[in-house]
């Protein structure tokens, strides 16, 4: 079977649509918590909304948490529904949330930078 008939049937059977579904949400999730962090380290931006601006990070960075945790799951669900071994499905899992959690935070730092 030749790669591109590999995925053929991947699109074919919504694996890809999925995949990318998921990179979505996390970048996504992964903006809200970097714009939360930004807003809790800028003190010159929007002064003049005083303690609003710390709130509103707070918020986003709450919100962006709670979303990642809800893709996180459903990448679990999704990788559980998959007729492997326990060993192997117990693998996939552990290596899909440890990739999670290592684009999150890569990509959080990236946008807040280190300034």
């Amino acid at each position: 079977m030749s790669f591109i008939d590999t995925l053929g049937k991947l699109s074919n059977e919504g694996i890809m649509d999925s995949i990318f579904n998921q990179v979505r949400n996390l970048l996504y999730c992964s903006i809200l918590l970097a714009i939360g962090v930004s807003a809790m380290r800028s003190t010159s931006d929007l002064s003049q909304f005083g303690t609003l601006t710390g709130i509103t990070g707070i918020g986003c960075i709450i919100a962006g948490f709670l979303l990642t945790l809800l893709s996180l799951a459903d990448g679990v669900y999704r990788l559980s529904r998959y007729r492997y071994s326990v060993i192997a499905n117990s693998g996939l899992i552990i290596m899909y949330v440890l990739i999670v959690l290592r684009v999150t935070f890569l990509a959080v730092e990236f946008r807040v930078g280190s300034s």
